[in-house]
């Protein structure tokens, strides 16, 4: 059986790879920026910000993720609802509500929202509206189990 010429020659077929990805990347124009939607590198900017507690810094992110205007659907939803859990955090819970609500215009089957409205109606006292959220939650995701935990807490069968 013949052996094909990319498996005797590894390393001709190696450089062969190297020099048309290095031929590909010297003909783009310089300055030319090869990266997702715009928007994308602020989210994930928030992200990190947010999980070393700098909340603030985290906000100034997810807003120029949102103002990029190159985020859609989902991507444009996780941040609203990435923004609005780092509002909850700040206890800033009417706008943590507004972002929650967002998310949820653009998706509306976005468990995650429901769930993190149904935290912050629960901080604020209203025990009804936070039942509603966790319920459409669990309707939308059952192995959601925070928000079964978040249910029993309340004394709520989920």
């Amino acid at each position: 059986m013949a052996r094909s010429s990319r498996s005797a020659k590894p390393f001709a077929w190696a450089l062969t790879c190297a020099l048309t990805w290095a031929l590909a990347w010297a003909l783009i124009a310089p300055g030319t920026v090869l990266a997702g939607p715009a928007g994308e590198d602020d989210a994930r900017y928030g992200m990190e910000a947010s999980k070393q507690g700098k909340l603030r810094e985290a906000l100034g992110y997810f807003k120029r993720a949102i103002q990029a205007k190159g985020l859609k659907g989902h991507q444009l939803a996780a941040v609203y609802v990435n923004r609005g859990l780092t509002y909850y955090r700040l206890a800033k819970y009417n706008k943590a509500i507004v972002d929650f609500e967002t998310a949820l215009k653009i998706t509306p089957k976005n468990a995650y929202a429901f769930n993190n409205r149904g935290l912050t109606y629960e901080k604020l006292g209203k025990r009804a509206l936070a039942i509603r959220d966790y319920r459409a939650a669990l309707k939308i995701d059952p192995t959601l189990w925070r928000t079964k935990t978040n249910l029993e807490r309340l004394g709520v069968r989920p």
